[in-house]
């Protein structure tokens, strides 16, 4: 059975990024690629799986410092 990407989902960076992740994560790579095929910015604190020194549309809020 051959998989259909939505209408102007079919190349570009988007794509890729969901490409590679599993059913658990299908939410957050959504997000991504909604925000990358749009121009818009990801703001989240989820640095793990969208790490800001590597995708240049992720902005993070605020950082938690621990406590001293």
């Amino acid at each position: 059975m051959a998989v259909r990407r939505p209408a102007g989902l079919e190349s570009g960076p988007a794509p890729c990024l969901a490409a590679t992740v599993s059913a658990r994560e299908l939410p957050d790579a959504l997000q991504a690629a909604v925000a990358r095929r749009n121009g818009l910015r990801l703001v989240t604190r989820n640095t793990k799986d969208f790490p800001p020194e590597r995708h240049d549309f992720v902005e993070v809020p605020y950082f938690v410092r621990p406590s001293a």
